[in-house]
């Protein structure tokens, strides 16, 4: 998967969940059309529009539910506990096998959705964004003249 089809599906996602409001299902939404009712059914095209600051905070929310699991030690490849089946893992060869919820892995995961539901939702190019990104960094000299 890309990062453009990640967006895409990211944002469908949160689209078909409702945290976009009610939307139209008579036809495939396109961002530009962000806001605008449908002329079959009345509803929102593309879902409605979102305050971006409270996105944002959702995203930093997700980075401190990280930095919570990071601190309690619940990491993936560690994970001898299912939080989200309420079992112990006796293995720890399956415990590295099994997709385990509320670890710092899963919190990272979680930010990276909700980027990409905004980005989608923005009809932000993110990989343009980061190859630029990268370039410009690529250049800038040691820990950016800071100390750290």
């Amino acid at each position: 998967m890309n990062i453009k089809e990640l967006i895409e599906i990211s944002h469908q996602q949160a689209l078909n969940s409702g945290f976009w409001g009610e939307i139209c299902k008579c036809k495939k939404p396109r961002p530009f059309e962000l806001g605008r009712l449908c002329i079959k059914c009345e509803k929102p095209i593309f879902g409605k529009k979102r305050n971006i600051s409270e996105l944002l905070m959702l995203i930093v929310t997700e980075l401190a539910e990280g930095c919570e699991a990071l601190r309690e030690g619940h990491r993936q490849d560690k994970a001898i506990y299912d939080y989200y089946k309420g079992e112990v893992i006796k293995s720890e060869k399956l415990a590295k096998s099994r997709w385990v919820k509320d670890t710092f892995e899963d919190e990272l995961a979680d930010a990276v959705i909700r980027i990409t539901d905004l980005c989608g939702a923005e009809n932000i190019d993110l990989d343009w964004q980061i190859k630029k990104k990268l370039e410009f960094n690529r250049n800038r000299p040691m820990k950016h003249n800071k100390k750290f």
